[in-house]
Protein backbone atom coordinates (compact mmCIF):
# COMPACT_ATOMS: atom_id res chain seq x y z
CA UNK A 1 0.00 0.00 0.00
CA UNK A 2 2.74 2.53 1.18
CA UNK A 3 5.26 1.43 -2.32
CA UNK A 4 8.14 3.77 -1.75
CA UNK A 5 6.34 6.55 0.86
CA UNK A 6 8.20 6.96 3.91
CA UNK A 7 5.84 7.71 6.74
CA UNK A 8 5.92 10.56 8.86
CA UNK A 9 7.22 10.45 12.51
CA UNK A 10 4.10 9.55 14.51
CA UNK A 11 5.04 9.54 17.66
CA UNK A 12 2.60 11.48 20.70
CA UNK A 13 5.44 14.38 21.45
CA UNK A 14 6.53 14.98 17.51
CA UNK A 15 2.63 15.22 16.53
CA UNK A 16 1.67 17.26 19.15
CA UNK A 17 4.87 19.79 19.56
CA UNK A 18 3.93 23.70 19.52
CA UNK A 19 6.39 24.35 16.83
CA UNK A 20 4.68 24.23 13.20
CA UNK A 21 4.26 21.24 11.36
CA UNK A 22 5.18 20.77 7.66
CA UNK A 23 4.24 18.38 5.58
CA UNK A 24 4.93 18.05 1.56
CA UNK A 25 1.49 20.10 1.49
CA UNK A 26 1.45 22.60 3.65
CA UNK A 27 2.17 23.74 7.20
CA UNK A 28 -0.98 23.04 10.21
CA UNK A 29 -0.84 23.80 14.02
CA UNK A 30 0.23 20.96 16.20
CA UNK A 31 -2.27 17.76 16.33
CA UNK A 32 -4.49 17.15 19.54
CA UNK A 33 -5.68 13.86 20.86
CA UNK A 34 -9.27 15.62 19.11
CA UNK A 35 -6.96 16.00 15.51
CA UNK A 36 -5.18 12.94 16.15
CA UNK A 37 -8.62 11.04 16.23
CA UNK A 38 -10.13 12.92 13.35
CA UNK A 39 -6.43 11.79 11.33
CA UNK A 40 -7.24 8.24 12.22
CA UNK A 41 -10.59 8.40 11.21
CA UNK A 42 -11.14 11.11 8.83
CA UNK A 43 -7.45 11.18 7.10
CA UNK A 44 -7.78 15.00 7.99
CA UNK A 45 -5.10 16.93 9.31
CA UNK A 46 -5.08 19.57 12.17
CA UNK A 47 -6.20 22.33 9.65
CA UNK A 48 -8.66 20.03 8.16
CA UNK A 49 -7.19 19.33 5.11
CA UNK A 50 -6.57 15.84 3.11
CA UNK A 51 -3.48 14.04 4.35
CA UNK A 52 -1.95 11.60 2.00
CA UNK A 53 -3.49 8.83 0.07
CA UNK A 54 -1.72 6.42 1.64
CA UNK A 55 -3.01 7.47 5.03
CA UNK A 56 -6.02 4.77 5.76
CA UNK A 57 -9.17 5.74 7.07
CA UNK A 58 -10.02 3.41 10.21
CA UNK A 59 -13.48 3.08 11.91
CA UNK A 60 -12.34 2.51 15.25
CA UNK A 61 -14.68 2.07 18.34
CA UNK A 62 -14.07 5.08 20.89
CA UNK A 63 -12.10 2.77 23.17
CA UNK A 64 -10.32 1.26 20.73
CA UNK A 65 -8.76 4.83 19.86
CA UNK A 66 -8.37 5.98 23.15
CA UNK A 67 -6.36 3.15 23.63
CA UNK A 68 -4.71 3.84 20.27
CA UNK A 69 -3.74 7.63 21.63
CA UNK A 70 -2.34 6.16 25.11
CA UNK A 71 0.01 3.96 23.09
CA UNK A 72 1.19 6.54 20.93
CA UNK A 73 1.93 8.65 23.96
CA UNK A 74 4.37 5.57 24.55
CA UNK A 75 6.56 5.44 21.80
Amino acid sequence: MMGTVTPPDITYETLTAEEEHEDEHEEHPPYTDETIKIAIREGKDPAGEELDYTMPKWDMSDKDIEDLIDYLKTL
